[in-house]
Parts: structure tokens; C-alpha cells; sequence
């Protein structure tokens, strides 16, 4: 822009004005949410889910879990979105996570979150405990073939088809 006076000689002066313009988009996820199962002896640091988000003004979204992992079993990448798993997973104890991931646009602070359903499978992962540590028996000269000689139990505590 350009200002006159009304003097005369009539004197000007110019005045440069920056803009800038400001994207208050919020980023947006590819899904509307995400599942997945996987084992509960899943290797440490394997990549189990890549989550993205995009923004119009490109790639400038960090990535942050910020509920449903209260022993910290997670960890996503902030910068490419990958959740890994850090520590042991327990079926017997935890057999789901509703994690809630933050996607923020590391310019502007726009945030937008998405859930993460894991689901874990029970793996036959608990050995069988016999309930007594010794157990004696005695048999007879005379008995025949099939003769049952002793009755034994155990129990582990893996669930459903891997229990004992």
C-alpha cells in the first residue's frame, strides 16, 4: 500500500505489510478408526499398525498414544505413526486396549485423535502345575492289563482351548 499527504509538494511513502497465512485444518485420519489382532507373545518392537493422517498443508503431523496404555506396552513413532509393542503382553490379564492416538500439526497445533482397538489372541503360553509335588502309587502282582494305577491334576492358566 501506498500513502499520500495532502501537502504540497504532495510527499508519499510506501509500507510493506506481511501476511501470513494460517491453516487451521485439522489433520484427518485415513480410517475413522483401526483393529487389529495380534498374539500375546508378540515379539518386542514389532510393528503391529501404521497410523496416518494427513493435512492439507503436508506433512507436518506428529504423533502422540495418549490414553488406554497404562502400563506403557506401546510406543508409537511421532514422526511416521508406527505402534509398536515395548513391553509383554498378557492375555491373561489385559486381553484388549483401546488406545487413543493424538495426531497434531506441528505448526499450527490443529489435533484431531483416533482409536486403536487391540485385541489379543490367547496363546498356550502358561505351563500345567500339578497339584500335589509327589504323588505315590502301588500296584499289585495280580493286576491286569489296564488296571488304572493313579489319578493325577493339573491346572495352568491360560483360558479357553490352551487350559489345562
Amino acid at each position: 500500500p501506498m500513502s499520500l499527504d495532502g501537502g504540497e509538494p504532495a510527499l508519499s511513502s510506501s509500507v510493506e505489510v506481511p501476511i501470513m497465512v494460517v491453516n487451521k485444518a485439522m489433520p484427518v485420519f485415513e480410517k475413522a478408526f483401526y483393529s487389529l489382532e495380534i498374539p500375546e507373545n508378540i515379539p518386542l518392537l514389532t510393528p503391529v499398525v501404521h497410523i496416518q493422517a494427513n493435512d492439507s498443508e503436508g506433512p507436518r503431523i506428529v504423533y502422540t498414544i495418549t490414553e488406554g496404555d497404562p502400563l506403557n506396552q506401546f510406543s508409537i513413532n511421532f514422526n511416521t505413526g508406527v505402534i509398536q509393542v515395548v513391553k509383554p503382553l498378557d492375555f491373561e490379564t489385559h486381553p484388549a486396549y483401546k488406545l487413543s492416538v493424538r495426531a497434531t500439526d506441528s505448526l499450527t497445533g490443529a489435533k484431531a485423535e483416533v482409536f486403536v482397538d487391540v485385541i489379543l489372541e490367547d496363546v498356550n503360553d502358561n505351563p500345567p502345575v500339578f497339584h500335589c509335588k509327589l504323588y505315590n502309587a502301588s500296584l499289585s502282582e495280580a493286576s491286569v492289563i489296564g488296571t488304572s494305577v493313579l489319578q493325577v491334576s493339573a491346572t495352568d492358566t491360560d483360558t479357553g482351548n490352551n487350559q489345562v
